[in-house]
């Protein structure tokens, strides 16, 4: 089970965040995590629950970047592990500061972390 979970968390990891900083990056995997109530099990069907994570609503190919691959790993490992405290304040959604969604004016604004804003719960 943690290894479908570590592999579902960097996959969103890679696909959602590869090109931003390593602290964004652990962010997008909090987020997931914070989506899932910290149950590792749940962490597949979140990032595959339809329309929650834009890169899971096409048909992609395995990653391709070595780098870019080893990093979400170790992201995603050190996530599920614990060995990161929740610097995101609790958030369970973000976007790209390139669109603004509808959803955002119903949740608290926590901070921008390079190209993504994130939210928590109200």
């Amino acid at each position: 089970m943690i290894a479908s979970a570590l592999m579902c968390l960097a996959l969103n990891v890679y696909y959602e965040a590869r090109s931003e900083s390593v602290v964004g990056q652990y962010a997008v995997a909090l987020v997931t995590l914070n989506r899932a109530h910290g149950d590792k099990k749940k962490i597949c069907s979140e990032v595959h629950k339809p329309s929650q994570f834009s890169w899971t609503n096409e048909k992609q190919l395995p990653p391709t970047e070595f780098a870019a691959w080893k990093q979400a790993k170790k992201v995603a490992s050190d996530v599920l592990s614990g060995g990161v405290c929740d610097f995101t304040g609790g958030a369970v959604f973000y976007h790209t500061t390139s669109v603004y969604p509808d959803w955002r004016r119903r949740v608290k604004f926590v901070m921008v972390l390079g190209r993504h804003r994130f939210y928590r719960a109200v």
